[in-house]
């Protein structure tokens, strides 16, 4: 298989301006269009948090994986959440919120007790995916079952929404579009699942138009649905 990108998240610095000279319509629109879908967490990789957020690693030379994998619920200030998927439980938190929100982690079970620590000393919440973190199905279980939720916004890098394509486990997919291009081969994209030449991560599914809508600054947002082949129409066009 391929190895992961360093950055995975898209760098909207290197785009060319658009005619307002600004990104700030984009974000507004963004973020508009994200609380449509009245969810209640956001789902990011760790390379997004650290671009985006806060890019403190916590010191992991000499640990032993804590012996006791177990889910920890934190007191929540808030309902609206930010999951964080960081399987080898690098990302060090100064508190339990970022950009406001409380933080959810998802881990591998080889994480440390002294990382497992850490978060429960700043009030973060974490479960766990498989010895690997990837078992990316069996955390969203676990954010239904404990902690209630039934949707939720994957709002990560390449890196990580090409995981969850691969997986099969996206029902929705909404796109900004932004008057503006980079044009450097091999920049970040929305899905960069990693795998051989013949892999395809998107195999078995099948996008259907739900709106087209032209917005200010020149945005253009498109909302399609996944459809995913099942044993009875999997030779079948939907």
């Amino acid at each position: 298989t391929g190895s992961h990108r360093k950055t995975e998240t898209l760098l909207a610095q290197r785009w060319t301006p658009p005619l307002n000279g600004t990104l700030d319509g984009a974000m507004t629109a963004y973020m508009r269009i994200g609380d449509e879908f009245g969810a209640e967490a956001t789902l990011m990789g760790r390379g997004t948090i650290a671009a985006d957020f806060t890019g403190k690693q916590f010191p992991a030379d000499g640990l032993v994986p804590t012996p006791s994998p177990v889910t920890h619920v934190a007191p929540q200030q808030s309902g609206f959440r930010t999951v964080v998927f960081d399987a080898k439980g690098k990302t060090w938190y100064d508190d339990a919120k970022l950009a406001g929100n409380e933080v959810i982690s998802v881990l591998g079970t080889r994480v440390s007790e002294e990382y497992l620590q850490h978060l429960r000393e700043r009030g973060v919440s974490y479960l766990f995916a498989g010895e690997d973190g990837r078992d990316l199905a069996a955390a969203l279980g676990i954010l239904g079952d404990t902690f209630g939720m039934s949707t939720v916004l994957l709002q990560g890098g390449g890196v990580i929404n090409g995981a969850f394509l691969a997986a099969g486990l996206i029902d929705e997919i909404s796109v900004l579009l932004h008057p503006g291009i980079d044009g450097l081969a091999g920049a970040p994209a929305i899905f960069e699942a990693t795998g051989s030449p013949d892999f395809l991560p998107a195999d078995g599914q099948q996008l259907e138009l739900k709106t087209s809508t032209t917005l200010e600054d020149g945005l253009v947002w498109i909302h399609y649905a996944v459809h995913h082949d099942t044993p009875e129409n999997a030779d079948s066009p939907s």
